[in-house]
């Protein structure tokens, strides 16, 4: 299977329904077809980032969405991790909850 990259853009778009690029990100999403997502834990602690500026539904989801994400095998998180990504995540976890 094709492994693409998703970055902040991508996950940002996704999870957020009012996002200005969700409806581009949906349409190229079902273009690329059958395809396997890669990403990094730095893309997901701005992931983190970004949307707890934007109050406590949208921290919660992404809390949530980038628990899921970090516990899948495949498709994988580029690695190494960091201290820090690891520090940003529980950080973000306990504010979301």
């Amino acid at each position: 299977m094709k492994l693409v990259f998703a970055d902040t853009l991508y996950w940002g778009a996704t999870l957020h329904l009012h996002d200005q690029y969700r409806d581009e990100v949906i349409r190229a999403r079902k273009a690329l077809g059958e395809v396997s997502l890669v990403t990094t834990d730095e893309i997901l602690a701005e992931l983190l980032d970004g949307l707890a500026q934007r109050g406590a539904i949208l921290r919660a989801v992404a809390a949530q969405a980038v628990r899921k994400i970090s516990c899948r095998t495949f498709p994988p998180i580029l690695k190494p991790c960091s201290y820090r990504s690891t520090f940003s995540y529980k950080a973000a976890y306990s504010s979301a909850e």
